[in-house]
Formats: structure tokens, sequence, C-alpha cells
């Protein structure tokens, strides 16, 4: 009743009240009263106080207990104007957050398209573009390039990789392995835990490789090769290399 009509309500005498739940009569309450909790106007709630005696309550009483009530509504006001604040803290931290990762994708790019349009002979822009990536990325332990020749997948630069990967891996017969499923489904594959993953090859296996992302070369409409990345740790993040 006092939340639906938003105003106080005192009962000196349950036994002249119709309003009191069997509950409330049952453990023995003679007088009670009931003041509503309001935020912007809007009733939210109410705090009840009970007695088992009748007529508990004066008027000073009712007006003490009426300012407890208001101060009360100011705290859950306050309350929520702070988890508001917070929210929209959170809120900036994370868009701050995004404009921060997509400004460092962006610097990342732009490194590796300017190395890249450096020469415009073939295996100097392959050679630019690795070098340029292991240079500006940081977690990074092996970048390679596969160009396709016929029904082979052939290793033509790369940066970090042992001579036991190359002379297992230096060249990879279709349809085999991580490289030859990017290229033959035309998409970027990323996997975060090889021990998840039952495509790698061997070769990379033998290596420690623990995660890969591997994304075609495509030219013209037509998929020309791969570009591997491989990690010793799964699921590495992305940074720019610092320059300090």
């Amino acid at each position: 009743n006092t939340i639906i009509e938003g105003k106080l309500t005192y009962c000196p005498d349950v036994d002249k009240d119709k309003r009191i739940g069997p509950a409330g009569k049952e453990v023995g309450i003679k007088s009670y009263l009931s003041m509503p909790l309001k935020i912007e106007d809007k009733t939210v709630g109410c705090i009840n106080v009970h007695s088992f005696v009748k007529n508990a309550f004066d008027q000073e009483e009712i007006r003490l207990l009426g300012n407890v009530a208001n101060q009360i509504e100011t705290a859950i006001n306050n309350a929520q104007q702070a988890e508001s604040l917070r929210d929209s803290e959170t809120e900036l931290k994370n868009n701050l957050a995004k404009l921060s990762k997509k400004n460092r994708y962006e610097e990342i790019l732009s490194s590796v398209t300017r190395s890249i349009h450096q020469s415009i002979n073939l295996q100097d822009v392959l050679e630019n573009a690795v070098e340029s990536m292991n240079q500006n990325i940081e977690g990074l332990d092996n970048v390679i390039i596969y160009l396709i020749e016929g029904k082979t997948a052939v290793l033509k630069t790369h940066r970090g990789l042992t001579s036991k990967y190359l002379k297992k891996a230096g060249s990879i017969p279709f349809p085999k392995g991580a490289t030859w499923r990017t290229i033959i489904d035309r998409k970027t594959f990323y996997c975060p835990d090889v021990d998840k993953d039952d495509v790698l090859g061997p070769a990379g296996k033998i290596m420690g490789i623990l995660c890969y992302l591997i994304t075609p070369i495509v030219c013209e409409g037509e998929v020309k090769g791969s570009l591997n990345i491989f990690h010793f740790k799964k699921t590495p993040s992305m940074k720019k290399k610092s320059n300090y």
C-alpha cells in the first residue's frame, strides 16, 4: 500500500487495520510505520518499522523516522549516480582501449606497407614484408611467406625458422598441412592452441610451434600463396614494438 500510494502509512493499532498481512499478525505486531523510499519522485521501495506495542510512535518519532527515510533516499540516489559514473568511466576506458588497439594495428600496417613499396622486385618485396613485420610487431617468433609453384607451396622468405624446419617444410606438396588448407579454402585460419589442432604438419610441431595464423595471399582474385605467422606461446597478443 505504501509503495502504491507513495506516502507514509502509520497504524497505531493493527486490530483496526485491514492492510497488515497474516505474517505480521502472527509474529505479534501491534503497530507499525511504513515509509516510502523515492528516487526522482518515483517510489522504489519502503522502510517498515514494527512494534509489539500499540500506539508505539508519537508525532516526533514519526518525523524523525521520516528524516531517516529521506537520508536513505539520498544515499540510494548517490549510489546510483556513482554506479552510473563508474559505468561511464568503464565505457570510456573500453573505447580508449579499442581506439588504441585500432591505432596500433594501423601503425603496423602503415609500416609494413611503406616497406613493401620500397622495391618492385618480387623477392625484395617479400623480404621487405617479412622484415618489416618482424621489426614492428612484438611476439612474432616466425614470419614466413609461401608462394604456389605448380602443385607445391614453396617457401620464399622467412624470419626465425630452424634449418630442420626448412629442410622438412621448405616446399609443401599439395594438399598437405595448414598452409594448403588456407590456400585451398581461401580464408585465414587462426589456431590459438596446436594441442587442439590436427592440421599443422610435423615440421611445425617438432620446432615447437604452439599457436599460428595463416592468411592467403591473393592477387587479382587468385590465391598466390600464404603468409604464415608462428608462435612458441599459445594465444599471443600483437603489439607494435617500441622504438626505445
